[in-house]
């Protein structure tokens, strides 16, 4: 067995070297990791934010992706000479506030319409200083022809009168002028609209303001970012009598995130002194001399000085953060002092009769290497996740990686140095709390007695475990937790509910109420671009063209053909009209290259048509259109599923389709997100148990130990996605960040476990598992608690994301104990034969 584990055997050698060289110089171990720590952690004031809500939230590689880059780059925007609401391929970072009546009746009452227009001059005017400069909407704004973005109803200022009166009737959603093809877009600026037979507008619970601004200019996105939060916040500061305004939800979220991570931090330091006070209670024991409190303190404080190191480390590295990695902190405090207790636990069991030196080296022979696995899987873990298309995710675990990292390396040193430590203090018998020497010389029985705790886990628990009616109990359990899991893991949901995500009370759900019952009629316009050159002059290809439209226009979520934009369409039509025919004099619309020259030389030319121009691609030499764009509108989105759905019947159109066509819209990537999360998740998922289960073979060469390390991953894995649909959690980039733990999490206990149970110098089974359950069990029951207890205190933040991680870490520390203490021992019990007939990975001729 030992020959087999040359690996496993030459760490252990290694780490007990480490642990005699610690304790010769503890001071220096102590000193030197607080120092680099120190010195790092001034990188943390220096970190840099990523805030693109956008970026960070959608898949950079994928479908959606190059759909965006593709039109991006063939239908290019310059918001700073001309901005086109339709045509926007990903969320505009404009401004956008909806303005509702504080007594619910409709907005377009002459008071409400007179605050609207003062809520507009307060935007327009806002400004700040930035570098020395003022910067304010007309430093920033986007373009048409020359002037700043207008909203249509701002420009009807002068009209308030006629509309409150309604003398001027405004046509919902869409006023277009069938001679010249101007058109006002009502559907973005009114929403909760009532309209009369006409389609004119007889009230609005809603009015909703955009200030585009010029994304065109990389430079300005600082100073965007900066003058949306100040706009906003003088709106909200000025006291309106009759209306009451609230940010777009998308914009509003990104604002909340950065509040609930400045606001969360000071959480931080509860987390310490809970998860402190717990470890020095549970590491006191009934011999004063012997006790270790101290050492709850030092646990703590390793993984703190790992925190801020990694942090810092990474800031000077020029790695950007995001406010998502604030949950990083707590992850680590409450996880990463389980090693400690492992140790403490070791250290333990070592004979006191000892030198310092003696045990130490001890402690590390048997603690290193299981402490070295737990560490590599979760290290594992988070490195698999770096391979995620979600950058959000991705900066997630190269953060956490990183801390795990220092982590592990102030574990074997910082800590190792502050156990030598109290090792020599129980040396010179001072007392644990007051460093006094004990006046009384202990017999060699209470020097060498054993931990309460330590022996309970095998005298009582590992006795209780051996009895036939409890290994039946346990494996009923067993079986009937993972056929529950199983039948809710086959019913989890997919996807992330904005609407659930923060309490119903609040500001944020307010703004997603207003926009899924108000502005969701007739929420986004949908790209369709037919990629691939095709003669439009041809009768065939233009009734294809229509039976396409059609086909979109039966689908009960998109709108019918008044609202489908289509440069053809209106090509045609202007075809029919009389001046078309002094226009074309000399063109034959039915050839190709005349059909072509027609629409370059004349309808694009004119002013209403102009924007058509910038959705259609012709060749060098203008003989013919190699990509087009045609727009149709989503209609009566009120939730997010539906959105879903649509975005799924596009995609399976696409494919229907006589053209090779791209649907695509300024949500698809949000969309996508949801469409792919569970491929995304089970992926991550199965790759790190598999790499996870290799590193424990590669320390741990048993079938035995890996057959039953395997069966309780995988269960521990399925449990937890099981009974997140009962806690009602969806799979969604929130539990993801979460679900990255649990792979490397859930083999940590049962590393310790089946280690020390492969390391047992004992002859029968039974002895062997009830000295793996005195080394590892209390340690263990101490590591689930304390995660429990410090993760708990994330729920004084009622959002979604914080509760979400709390249920979801909940679920893997108690899964993961249960399957650890208990069916770990009955498995190996029914499994293992005696130790001499223990098979290995191991090809013997």
């Amino acid at each position: 067995m030992e020959k087999l584990n040359f690996f496993g055997n030459f760490l252990s050698v290694k780490f007990s070297l480490l642990g005699r060289t610690i304790s010769k110089y503890p001071y220096w171990f102590f000193a030197i990791p607080v120092f680099f720590s120190v010195l790092l952690s001034i990188g943390n004031f220096y970190t840099k934010f990523d805030k693109n809500f956008d970026y960070l939230l959608s898949a950079d590689r994928g479908r959606a992706f190059s759909n965006n880059a593709f039109i991006r780059k063939t239908f290019p925007m310059n918001t700073s000479s001309f901005v086109d609401e339709l045509r926007f391929s990903k969320r505009p970072e404009a401004l956008i506030v909806c303005f509702v009546r504080k007594d619910g009746k409709s907005v377009l009452e002459k008071n409400s319409l007179l605050e609207i227009a003062i809520a507009d001059e307060i935007i327009k005017n806002t400004t700040f200083v930035l570098d020395g400069k003022t910067i304010g909407y007309f430093n920033i704004c986007g373009m048409v022809r020359g002037r700043c973005y207008e909203n249509s109803i701002i420009g009807m200022k002068s009209h308030i009168d006629d509309i409150a009166s309604k003398r001027k009737r405004l046509k919902y959603p869409v006023d277009i002028d069938a001679l010249t093809y101007n058109f006002q877009l009502f559907m973005v600026n009114f929403g909760g609209v009532t309209t009369n037979a006409n389609d004119e507008i007889e009230e609005a619970k809603s009015i909703r303001l955009v200030y585009h601004v010029d994304e065109s200019d990389l430079h300005k996105g600082s100073e965007i970012s900066e003058w949306r939060k100040i706009a906003y916040k003088r709106i909200k500061q000025y006291s309106f009598e009759h209306i009451e305004p609230f940010l777009d939800p998308f914009l509003s979220m990104e604002i909340d995130i950065e509040i609930l991570s400045g606001s969360t931090r000071k959480y931080i330091a509860v987390v310490l002194i809970v998860i402190t006070v717990f470890s020095m209670i549970t590491l006191i024991s009934n011999d004063c001399v012997r006790s270790k409190p101290w050492l709850g303190l030092a646990s703590v404080t390793s993984a703190g000085l790992a925190v801020g190191s990694a942090f810092g480390f990474l800031s000077f590295c020029g790695i950007e953060s995001t406010d998502c990695n604030i949950i990083i902190p707590f992850l680590i405090l409450v996880t990463e002092v389980d090693d400690a207790y492992v140790l403490i636990a070791c250290w333990r069991s070592t004979n006191v009769a000892g030198n310092v030196q003696k045990r130490m080296e001890e402690t590390y022979l048997e603690a290193s290497v299981p402490i070295t696995i737990a560490s590599l899987t979760n290290i594992l873990s988070y490195s698999i996740g770096l391979l995620v298309p979600f950058p959000v995710v991705r900066f997630y675990c190269i953060y956490a990686l990183t801390c795990l990292v220092f982590a592990y390396l102030y574990q074997l040193t910082f800590f190792g140095g502050c156990m030598a430590l109290t090792g020599y203090s129980e040396e010179k018998r001072l007392h644990a709390f007051y460093f006094t020497v004990t006046p009384k010389e202990r017999t060699y029985e209470e020097r060498n007695s054993e931990d309460f705790y330590m022996k309970i886990f095998r005298d009582k628990i590992g006795e209780t475990i051996f009895h036939p009616l409890s290994k039946a109990i346990i494996l009923l359990l067993y079986v009937l937790n993972l056929s529950f899991g199983i039948w809710k893991f086959t019913t989890l949901k997919d996807g992330l509910n904005v609407e659930e995500i923060y309490p119903r009370t609040s500001e944020v759900s307010e703004s997603i109420r207003i926009y899924y019952n108000y502005f969701s009629d007739y929420p986004y316009s949908i790209h369709i671009i037919v990629n691939e050159t095709v003669d439009y002059s041809l009768p065939e290809v233009q009734k294809s063209l229509d039976k396409l439209f059609k086909t979109l226009e039966s689908h009960p979520n998109i709108a019918d053909s008044h609202l489908t934009m289509s440069w053809l369409k209106y090509y045609k039509e202007f075809q029919e009209k009389e001046v078309a025919r002094y226009s074309f004099r000399g063109y034959d619309l039915s050839k190709k290259q005349d059909f072509i020259d027609g629409l370059r030389n004349v309808f694009l030319k004119l002013k209403p048509a102009e924007h058509f121009s910038n959705d259609i691609v012709f060749n060098k030499n203008y003989t013919e259109i190699t990509c087009s764009r045609f727009f149709v509108t989503a209609k009566n989105i009120h939730n997010i599923r539906t959105d879903e759905k649509l975005m799924d019947y596009l995609w399976k159109m696409e494919k229907k389709s006589p053209f090779k066509v791209i649907f695509h819209h300024f949500l698809t990537n949000v969309m996508e997100q949801n469409l792919i999360i569970r491929q995304v998740t089970y992926q991550l998922f199965w790759v790190t148990a598999l790499c996870t289960i290799f590193i424990f073979i590669l320390f741990v060469p048993s079938i035995t130990c890996v057959v039953v390390e395997t069966i309780c991953v995988v269960s521990t894995m399925i449990e937890t996605l099981g009974y997140m649909n009962v806690l009602g959690v969806n799979l969604d980039m929130v539990s993801m960040l979460s679900l990255i733990l649990c792979a490397g999490f859930c083999i940590n206990y049962p590393t310790h476990v089946c280690y020390a149970y492969f390391r047992s110098s004992e002859d029968s089974n039974k002895e062997k598992l009830k000295n793996s359950l005195y080394k590892t069990g209390f340690p263990i029951l101490q590591g689930t608690l304390s995660t429990v207890l410090g993760i708990l205190i994330l729920l004084i933040n009622e959002t979604y994301a914080f509760t979400t991680v709390v249920k979801i870490v909940f679920l893997i520390a108690f899964l993961t104990a249960f399957h650890t203490i208990f069916v770990i021992p009955v498995m190996l019990t029914l499994i293992c034969v005696r130790s001499k007939k223990t098979f290995f990975f191991a090809l013997q001729k």
